[in-house]
């Protein structure tokens, strides 16, 4: 079986350390992809420029909190894109906001799941296994386009 590739969407250096301490201890072979902006995500997603040829990840961690481009902005231009509008995306964010949430589920968003990081590593690591284990193995996504 080919390893699963998962975008990571975040700026947080912590974040990033944590989500590949995790997927280490992964079932399912993996591969880790950084975007560290909501730009460079976007143009990895499109596979425009450095990125061209490159294909979609099978499942993308989306964090709110962004340098330019915000995670919000980011699922919104996702959705939009009919090439792009079918990828798995999981927010992944510190925010716990009423707002925040009701927005990324909206139907210009249309987050598939929306999750607030725990503060404790235990936790955080668990959390990101169960989400790889739920979306990669268990749930039954239609085939990519490209």
């Amino acid at each position: 079986m080919n390893a699963v590739k998962i975008l990571l969407v975040a700026d947080d250096a912590d974040d990033v350390y944590l989500c590949k301490r995790a997927l280490k201890r992964s079932k399912l072979a993996n591969e880790l992809i950084v975007s560290p902006t909501g730009e460079d995500a976007l143009m990895r997603l499109r596979a425009e420029g450095e990125y061209a040829g490159q294909a979609q990840p099978d499942l993308v961690l989306l964090d709110l909190n962004l340098p330019g481009i915000d995670g919000h902005q980011v699922l919104r231009e996702i959705r939009a894109d009919k090439a792009l509008s079918s990828l798995t995306v999981v927010v992944l964010t510190t925010s716990t906001e009423q707002e925040d949430i009701i927005k990324a589920y909206d139907r210009s968003e249309q987050a598939n799941a929306f999750m607030s990081k725990p503060p404790e590593l235990e936790d955080f690591v668990d959390l990101i296994l169960k989400t790889e284990e739920y979306w990669l193995e268990l749930v039954h996504r239609p085939p990519s386009e490209n």
